[in-house]
């Protein structure tokens, strides 16, 4: 489905074309009977075998709303004749009308053939592509055709026999610890120490497969600082890692010097720690580690480096074709999700809107259930003191902008409090009240964490496709090579990841 009329999306279709793909255009300005006899045809070419594609096209400009209501209607009437069918969709509204017609609520990421162009397995069983708007090469849906085309199982597998040669699986196959990535961060700050100290902990190996993104020399120099003895051995895809205690498995693109000094902003190593980020989602995006866990790295060495991102949520967004991600932030006291995080407090107020706070406490939601919290409590933070007390303190965000949000969502039986005055609902959710509170900008939300349990806090990435969980700290120069930063905070991120992650398919 082609769910877009623009010049890229044309190239795109032609590229289909030109591949054997019967493409059918869809106008939906000819009403209904353009969709029943778009339907029709395209339901006469999937039934000749092969793929078949769905596509825009408008001699005259069309209301969004009526293209999506067109899309989602010959949808419904093709897979009402074949419900068996795999999906192949660009754009963003396109995918969520589809898949929210189907009753689909998760993916599960397979691969990428570009960079945002994912397939995956949808929560019914199907294979659902997707992509990014007019976004990707000229043959991008050609590639994500062909993707799905090999990982459709031609027919249903046949059970071996006893005593034939496949009846026998390896025990290693019977393995479904999940992979998970960890990333050195910046190799100038403690992000060696902390990855080594967290994988000699004697529960690093007994849930989990990890394995490092980052510089097998700076990891001995790590070990050396903390006085540990451990081996490092590198190794190309995660698959070839050796899962035992002691052994440190790593992926290394050999990004740093050997002389690197501790403790300095450098753009070698705000480099290195991007692509150590862009190595962990490529692999987590091709299924290869089905969780992300990051050591800090340092912003200034990022955009010293010529990337100028805010921080790790915003990388891993970009790099995993994700355009909207929560922050939330997990300590054994209280848990954090955040609307707004890396802007300035006047931006952050004009960016809050209800359907952003609707979605990010959706969006930690679903976190908790994945966590094991069956109904999870959640207040809800206002914007101004005492939450705007009726009126006398600001414009009346409370009431234009969080209010209409916590409705919603009261009225589908979530348990959803507020808007609550910020120091009230921290008190509350630090008592136990709440399992996560929801704060609508950056400082709101990390001041009272940081006084409520920095020491083992962990920052865990919402709405991306593979989970990511980090340490709730920064690179700490001043301390960076001296074998005294405590390694608490990273153990107990590795074990959020492994805890949140799905396990993977047993070879």
């Amino acid at each position: 489905m082609i769910g877009s009329g623009s010049a890229p999306a044309e190239r795109h279709a032609a590229a289909l074309r030109a591949s054997g793909v019967e493409v059918v255009d869809l106008d939906p300005g000819d009403g209904a009977s353009g969709i029943d006899g778009t339907s029709r045809r395209l339901s006469a070419a999937l039934h000749r075998g092969s793929p078949a594609a769905l596509a825009l096209r408008s001699a005259r400009r069309a209301d969004p709303r009526d293209a999506l209501r067109s899309i989602r209607e010959v949808v419904s009437r093709v897979l009402g004749r074949d419900p068996g069918l795999d999906l192949v969709m660009t754009g963003g509204e396109t995918a969520r009308v589809v898949l929210d017609h189907l009753g689909i609520d998760s993916l599960t990421p397979l691969g990428q053939v570009e960079h945002g162009a994912v397939v995956c397995r949808a929560s019914d069983g199907r294979l659902v592509a997707t992509k990014p708007g007019s976004f990707g090469g000229p043959d991008v849906l050609v590639k994500l055709v062909a993707r799905v085309s090999e990982l459709r199982p031609p027919s249903l597998p046949v059970p071996p026999t006893p005593g034939d040669p496949m009846d026998t699986v390896p025990a290693a196959a019977s393995d479904n610890r999940p992979y998970i990535a960890v990333t050195m961060g910046d190799g100038a700050g403690v992000g060696p120490e902390i990855t080594v100290g967290a994988l000699v902990d004697e529960a690093a190996y007994r849930d989990a497969r990890p394995v490092v993104i980052g510089d097998a020399h700076r990891l001995r120099l790590g070990a050396e600082a903390l006085g540990i003895t451990v081996e490092v051995v590198e190794v190309n895809d995660p698959s070839e890692g050796v899962f035992v205690p002691g052994r440190i498995n790593v992926i290394d693109p050999h990004l740093l010097s050997t002389d690197l000094p501790w403790g300095q902003v450098s753009a070698e190593a705000g480099n290195a720690a991007f692509h150590y980020v862009r190595i962990a989602s490529e692999l987590g995006m091709a299924g290869k580690v089905q969780g992300i866990c990051t050591a800090p790295l340092n912003k200034a060495a990022l955009h010293e480096a010529g990337h100028v991102f805010p921080g790790h949520t915003e990388l891993l967004a970009h790099f995993m074709g994700v355009g909207e991600v929560s922050m939330m932030l997990s300590t054994p006291k209280i848990k954090v999700i955040h609307v707004t995080t890396h802007i300035g407090l006047i931006d952050a107020i004009a960016k809050i809107e209800p359907g952003l706070v609707e979605r990010t406490v959706r969006r930690g939601w679903e976190a908790l259930r994945r966590a094991g919290v069956e109904n999870p409590r959640i207040g809800v933070c206002a914007i101004n003191p005492h939450a705007g007390e009726n009126g006398l303190f600001g414009y009346g965000e409370e009431a234009e902008k969080i209010t209409p949000a916590i409705e919603i969502l009261q009225a589908e039986g979530m348990l959803v409090a507020g808007p609550l005055p910020a120091d009230t609902a921290f008190f509350l959710g630090g008592r136990g009240d709440y399992d996560l509170i929801v704060a609508m900008y950056h400082d709101q939300g990390h001041g009272p964490v940081k006084v409520l349990g920095i020491e083992a806090g962990v920052n865990i990435t919402v709405g991306l496709p593979v989970i990511r969980t980090s340490v709730d700290h920064g690179t700490a120069f001043d301390i960076a090579g001296t074998g005294t930063v405590g390694v608490g905070s990273m153990i107990e991120a590795l074990r959020q990841a492994v805890e949140m992650s799905p396990r993977p398919v047993a070879a």
